[in-house]
């Protein structure tokens, strides 16, 4: 019965309603009810200014009629697409509809789409210049011990590769350098030997 609805503080409703909480900048709820013609009423200011409130739209008609339910897609009066929700109060035979545009829906997830989108391409890059530093950090090191190679394979012995890491190439440039004093000891005692070998046999023929 429409008369329920005079016990009702039209005042702080109308302040509830106008509020908007969690509607965001495009979101209403709008409240209706038929009279005794049979007419549709709106007992309360809504939120947005309708120049078209003689044009009942469907949620609202579907709340009246005791139908609750979402729309989706649905035109408002400013023709722009929005999801609707419909719903009614028994006690007051009111119809409520709370309504909300779809970009604004939609920009929450679509934020959070590109927020993701943008942590994707950060560790992507991240990922391509580690690799890149890694990569040149071991090519690096490899053209050392090349280099090495060749200058002791020159005959060289007292060539060194200089490597402060202590990684695992650290500890292969070390080895290297290690096996290059051992061999350059080798060959001293080589030589020594031969030298000596050498001088025994002189001695011998000068006898």
């Amino acid at each position: 019965m429409a008369l329920g609805i005079s016990v009702v503080n039209i005042d702080k409703l109308s302040q509830i309603i106008q509020s908007a909480i969690g509607l965001g900048k495009t979101g209403e709820v709008v409240l209706a009810f038929r009279n005794e013609a049979g007419e549709v009423k709106y007992p309360v200011a809504r939120r947005f200014d309708d120049q078209s409130l003689d044009a009942v739209s469907v949620p609202m008609l579907q709340a009246l009629a005791g139908v609750e339910t979402v729309f989706f897609n649905i035109f408002d009066y400013r023709q722009q697409k929005a999801v609707a929700v419909s719903s009614y109060v028994d006690d007051f035979e009111l119809g409520l509809v709370a309504k909300i545009d779809n970009r604004e829906i939609m920009a929450a997830p679509i934020a959070l789409l590109v927020f993701l989108i943008f942590i994707f391409l950060t560790s992507v890059v991240f990922y391509f210049f580690i690799t890149q530093w890694i990569t040149q950090g071991v090519t690096e090191s490899l053209s050392k011990l090349s280099l090495g190679a060749k200058e002791i394979g020159r005959g060289n012995w007292d060539y060194r590769v200089g490597l402060k890491d202590r990684d695992e190439i650290g500890e292969l440039f070390r080895a290297f350098n290690q096996m290059s004093k051992e061999v350059r000891k080798s060959r001293a005692e080589v030589d020594r030997q031969v030298a000596e070998q050498t001088k025994e046999i002189q001695q011998k023929i000068k006898r």
